[in-house]
């Protein structure tokens, strides 16, 4: 059984408590920032094309585009993607536990108005 790291405890602690604190606001900020982090991942590894240079160290590069080998480059990008998502875990959380408190009091203030 691996042991958490303590900076990993104490993150995972804030985010916990700010999600049990705002509720469903906090969950909607955390997912949409999880989101825009994924697609942003996927965009820069997309554009980047260091997945053709992984290609080619196994031995998988320069082959004529084929049907095949582009959904292996679209697949292999978002794999890469998600990796690099998750490696940005510990500014997300920070970001996410700054801006619910702000995303909380502008919710309450437009449901104030419309309801």
């Amino acid at each position: 059984m691996a042991v958490p790291s303590p900076g990993g405890s104490r993150m995972s602690r804030r985010l916990q408590d700010t999600l049990m604190r705002y509720g469903q606001v906090g969950l909607v900020v955390h997912f949409c920032l999880s989101s825009i982090s994924l697609v942003s991942c996927y965009l820069a590894v997309r554009h980047g094309e260091h997945v053709e240079q992984l290609l080619e160290l196994v031995g998988k590069g320069h082959e004529e585009p084929s049907e095949h080998s582009q959904v292996v480059g679209a697949g292999s990008s978002m794999v890469m993607a998600f990796v690099l998502h998750k490696a940005l875990m510990p500014l997300r959380v920070p970001v996410t536990v700054a801006v619910t408190p702000l995303a909380a009091a502008i919710w309450t203030r437009v449901a104030a108005r419309w309801l």
